[in-house]
């Protein structure tokens, strides 16, 4: 069994009404597991599962993609580390709940320096207030929460 792979693609939105216009585009994070069917021991299948699914400003997903080293590829971008994975996912959903630029600035500082055991956490917490419905609008109060614990609410 090798180490899994996480992907992450970016998909057209509607623009959403707000008052800054900032691009924006619906990020979806995918979980690859590679293995050996039963049936047939001579092909490996990947068996994908949609982890997380969030409205973000795509520029400045994009440089923390590129930054916390995940590899793009015709659009999609790959990784194999578990702690840049974590790093996605938790600013993804914080972005996805946050309007006010100077606040998506802050969030992004906090996430680029968050401890491991809390990367740990708070994403496994956004991936199952996600997993239950496969709504976005399940990631407000987990969101909330981060905030009032780092103190931005």
């Amino acid at each position: 069994m090798t180490e899994p792979l996480y992907v992450l693609r970016f998909k057209y939105v509607k623009p959403a009404k707000t008052i800054l216009k900032i691009d924006q585009k619906l990020t979806q994070i995918f979980l690859y597991t590679i293995n050996s069917h039963k049936r047939s021991k001579k092909r490996n299948y990947s068996l994908n599962s949609l982890v997380l699914n969030t409205r973000v400003p795509y520029k400045m997903f994009r440089n923390f993609l590129l930054e916390t080293g995940w590899d793009e590829k015709d659009g999609n971008f790959f990784m194999s580390k578990e702690e840049s994975y974590y790093r996605a996912i938790i600013l993804s959903a914080i972005l996805q709940c946050t309007r006010d630029k100077y606040v998506m600035d802050e969030m992004y500082k906090l996430v680029r320096n968050m401890p491991y055991v809390d990367l740990k956490f708070w994403s496994k917490v956004f991936i199952e207030a996600f997993g239950g419905r496969k709504w976005r609008r399940d990631l407000y109060k987990p969101v909330r929460a981060l905030k009032e614990v780092y103190g931005y609410v």
